[in-house]
């Protein structure tokens, strides 16, 4: 009996070391690391989401000519930069939204829940 109990510790707390370490830590910025491990147990989807949403939830572009900004919030960033919602402190919502980033022609545009969602369900 020893000689099974023995080898499954050993697995299963290596296990959750490796797991730990899957872990993407630029959600840190909004998220503990226990809120972040316990979205993964209980959560699975969210934390998809959200890790999906950290690369492919922001783009810029031109903006549009003719066009009434003033609604629109102004930015500051750089636009070289990768773009990450969280680095930024904005939130995904249930609408896109667009920013005019401070100094240049261009908007920012954050994709919405049900884009990010659409994306990911497409993308399987």
């Amino acid at each position: 009996m020893k000689k099974l109990i023995l080898p499954f510790l050993f697995f299963t707390f290596f296990s959750a070391i490796s797991f730990s370490q899957m872990v993407d830590q630029r959600l840190e910025k909004k998220y503990s690391k226990k809120e972040i491990n316990q979205m993964i147990k209980d959560d699975p989807g969210q934390y998809q989401f959200l890790v999906y949403a950290l690369d492919n939830a922001c783009y810029t572009i031109d903006q549009p000519k003719g066009k009434d900004l003033s609604e629109f919030t102004e930015i500051s960033l750089d636009v070289k930069s990768p773009l990450n919602f969280l680095d930024l402190g904005l939130e995904i919502k249930d609408q896109n939204q667009y920013f005019i980033i401070k100094g240049t022609n261009k908007l920012l545009v954050v994709k919405s829940n049900w884009v990010i969602n659409h994306e990911l369900k497409t993308k399987k």
